[in-house]
């Protein structure tokens, strides 16, 4: 954070992370891309069922049967303690990418590979022309929010993502659908 304060100088308010392994011990806002899609949770827990380094996520999504993948925008938190680390992935879902629907589905790693060029292509344009700032927020209050589980749907309390008017997040999170995108057509 020295680093970056006295390179710009000034400490930002957020940060953007891509392939990082380091954990975040300041208290800021980040986010962070992970190559699996993280609208999926525990119909038990509602903690995400694809977290993990690498292509672990993507591996554990083959494993259950997947075969259209998406990449995550995630809020990631600091992490102060041993026992946070866990929470690197669990952090607000902000977006997904687009769906896609590789011909091998057995190969976690090219399907990661091919996610993180959808990732480039789509979240991290997306975050870098500031827009995402001014297109949502962030609830101050957890409310029900519905996600996917492997048996159907879940709702897990947390703070919504709001996109405008309406509540873009967990299985409805923003940028799923390329008409959520309409609002980039005017600029």
């Amino acid at each position: 954070m020295k680093a970056i304060e006295e390179g710009i100088g000034f400490k930002p308010d957020t940060i953007s992370l891509r392939g990082f392994n380091f954990p975040i011990t300041f208290p800021m806002s980040a986010d962070d891309t992970h190559p699996a899609d993280l609208s999926y949770v525990q119909s038990d827990t509602g903690k995400p069922l694809y977290p993990g380094w690498q292509s672990i996520g993507t591996a554990k999504m083959i494993e259950d049967g997947h075969r259209v993948f998406r990449s995550s925008l995630v809020r990631a938190p600091p992490i102060n303690a041993f026992e946070d680390i866990g929470g690197v992935d669990a952090g607000e879902l902000l977006s997904l990418t687009p769906s896609l629907r590789p011909p091998n589905t057995r190969d976690a790693r090219a399907i990661q590979e091919a996610m993180k060029r959808s990732e480039d292509g789509f979240l991290v344009t997306l975050k870098a022309t500031g827009l995402l700032n001014y297109l949502w927020g962030i609830g101050e209050k957890p409310i029900g929010i519905r996600y996917r589980s492997l048996t159907g749907e879940v709702e897990v309390t947390c703070r919504p993502i709001i996109v405008g008017t309406k509540v873009m997040s967990g299985k409805d999170a923003f940028g799923q659908n390329l008409e959520d995108l309409r609002v980039l057509d005017d600029i």
